[in-house]
């Protein structure tokens, strides 16, 4: 019938567009617990085209076990009382290695407001997670040597004004590091240095 090409090529109009996109898009038949992808799945989880099973208990498995009870409580938490659904976590590949994902969902409710059906999206964050780490890991290496170096240390705006002070301040000029904040730095040069 009409309605049905019509329906057929919505269908592989959503599929193309699916395959194009960055994010893998995934389609949960609550009932029978087949997950349908759209998108990169096998080539993000490390495993050939068409490799990954398609079934909510593969997916389930994937998912970092630290992390595995943590979604599925959020993931069950939608289907079952409609709280929404996003979900930050880490999958491991086939080859072991540990990516980062973000997840979103929203359930579709029959006439008797029971979900039936699921569809969502999920982005795989990690390179961002590994930059974030990286200058998390950077950030505490300055606050290291920052707060136990034995050279006078500060962060002054273009002004001069002292904004932070390491504690060898205090031996230097007898003041405390919270009494320097705010002043200038040219407050404390001797005149004939100006």
């Amino acid at each position: 019938t009409e309605r049905d090409e019509l329906l057929t090529e919505s269908e592989e109009r959503f599929r193309i567009s699916a395959q194009s996109v960055s994010d893998v898009i995934w389609d949960w038949n609550i009932p029978n617990g087949r997950m349908d992808w759209y998108g990169q799945i096998d080539a993000l989880l490390g495993y050939a085209p068409g490799e990954f099973p398609r079934t909510r208990d593969a997916w389930k498995m994937i998912i970092h076990p630290d992390d595995r009870d943590r979604v599925m409580v959020l993931r069950d938490g939608h289907v079952t009382m409609q709280i929404p659904y996003t979900a930050e976590y880490r999958v491991v590949r086939k080859d072991g290695e540990i990516h980062y994902l973000t997840d979103k969902g929203t359930a579709m409710l029959d006439d008797n407001k029971m979900a039936y059906r699921m569809v969502g999206s999920c982005s795989d964050i990690t390179e961002h997670k590994l930059a974030e780490e990286a200058l998390r890991h950077k950030n505490e290496e300055m606050e290291e040597y920052f707060t136990n170096t034995l050279d006078l240390l500060c962060i002054a705006d273009a002004d001069g004004h002292f904004r932070r002070l390491n504690r060898e301040w205090e031996s230097a000029l007898g003041y405390s590091p919270a009494q320097l904040e705010g002043k200038q730095f040219l407050d404390f040069v001797h005149p004939d240095d100006m």
